[in-house]
């Protein structure tokens, strides 16, 4: 089963900014060039290229717009047992959702996505929204608690759930600042939030860059105090 710590170092990997989309979209371009330059393009890479893989590399088949999830995983449940409905003339569909993933490009509206995946379930669910490059740090933090707050507040709220969730904000264009430089997606500072199991209490990690995680801990006490939520949150 995918998991959202696995998710996200899948993601990272294969959003190199110096990767090349060879396709008659990407028309040979860098990742970086469709980033800055392509919008539409760029959303196109994202959902139906990085996600779709890390989904089908997972074992499970993607889907897009399902549920108007930009992206789902699923697997076969056994359907080929479903022989009583195809002695009655029904096609047989017998199959679990196992991952649902919305990428959005708006900086004030990734928390919808956040709460429109509340309502489905399925073990995985992830949001990848943006931020501005020069309004990142606290007030991203505050952000991140702000909606742990309300998605606690949705009437689909399950607190014995053991889903994961997992939010990658990336970098924006500068808020105040036009002509300030930002870097490609995620590499550089990101902050992520996972929801652990059982909403029984979530940490927030600060990426540095894409593989070492600190939040003022290293990577093992980071990996120790994810065992310890987890844990927590299953008793």
């Amino acid at each position: 089963m995918l998991k959202a710590r696995e998710f996200y170092k899948e993601f990272v990997k294969n959003t190199d900014e110096d990767l090349i989309w060879i396709s008659e979209k990407g028309r040979g371009r860098s990742y970086r060039e469709i980033y800055k330059t392509d919008e539409p393009a760029y959303t196109e890479l994202v959902n139906k290229n990085i996600i779709h893989n890390i989904i089908e590399q997972a074992g499970y088949v993607a889907q897009h717009e399902y549920f108007r999830v930009d992206t789902i995983g699923w697997k076969d449940a056994g359907y080929r047992k479903m022989e009583d409905a195809r002695t009655l003339g029904l096609n047989r569909h017998l199959w679990d959702l196992m991952i649902a993933v919305e990428h959005e490009n708006s900086k004030a509206d990734w928390l919808d996505e956040v709460i429109k995946l509340e309502h489905l379930r399925c073990p995985l669910k992830v949001v990848i929204g943006y931020n501005y490059c020069d309004m990142r740090d606290v007030e991203e933090m505050e952000k991140l608690e702000v909606t742990a707050k309300w998605m606690k507040a949705v009437a689909a709220y399950d607190p014995n759930s053991k889903e994961e969730y997992l939010v990658i904000l990336g970098n924006g264009e500068a808020k105040r600042d036009k002509n300030i430089k930002y870097d490609f997606l995620i590499i550089g500072d990101t902050c992520m939030i996972m929801k652990t199991e059982g909403f029984a209490g979530y940490f927030m990690m600060k990426i540095c860059n894409v593989i070492r995680v600190n939040i003022a801990l290293k990577q093992q006490e980071v990996d120790c105090a994810y065992a310890v939520c987890r844990s927590s949150a299953n008793k």
